[in-house]
């Protein structure tokens, strides 16, 4: 399943190291889940590190910060409300978008993966994710990843 993991930057899959050394309470979902763990079909410029726990949300901010004086990075808050936080992470010029979202949706499957010792959501969870997702907002990478979903064998009617 770690198959996948040199799609996303060197950069990427040091603050997801980090990240996860010091706070197991998020998981990871989205593209960067799909793409470093799933089925590695393109790109990704974020990490979407997802909470259904309010502490665990909180204690996110003192993370990011701490990993990120850890890693020699300069951390700029680009949004922080309630239940959403998006900060931008750069070091040598490379900047990465961290989004730490509480979810307040019932999940489809609880249970998280372990890779590597990072909590990644499973793909049935985020094809129902990216089904809402397309009809929420629409952009082309959710169509995109919803037809890779499906060619890697995973059927929506499932």
């Amino acid at each position: 399943m770690t198959d996948f993991l040199d799609r996303l930057t060197p950069w990427q899959r040091e603050v997801l190291s980090a990240f996860f050394e010091r706070e197991q309470g998020f998981y990871l979902t989205g593209g960067a889940a799909l793409v470093g763990y799933h089925i590695g079909h393109r790109e990704t410029l974020d990490l979407d590190l997802f909470t259904t726990d309010a502490e665990a949300f909180e204690r996110g901010r003192y993370v990011l910060t701490d990993l990120a004086a850890a890693l020699g990075a300069e951390l700029s808050i680009r949004q922080d409300a309630p239940g959403f936080r998006r900060v931008v992470l750069t070091r040598d010029g490379e900047g990465l978008v961290v989004d730490l979202v509480i979810e307040r949706v019932p999940q489809a499957t609880p249970t998280k993966l372990v890779i590597d010792g990072v909590r990644v959501d499973p793909v049935f969870e985020i094809l129902a994710n990216k089904l809402c997702a397309v009809v929420g907002r629409a952009e082309e990478r959710d169509i995109v990843d919803l037809w890779a979903l499906e060619q890697s064998g995973l059927r929506v009617e499932d």
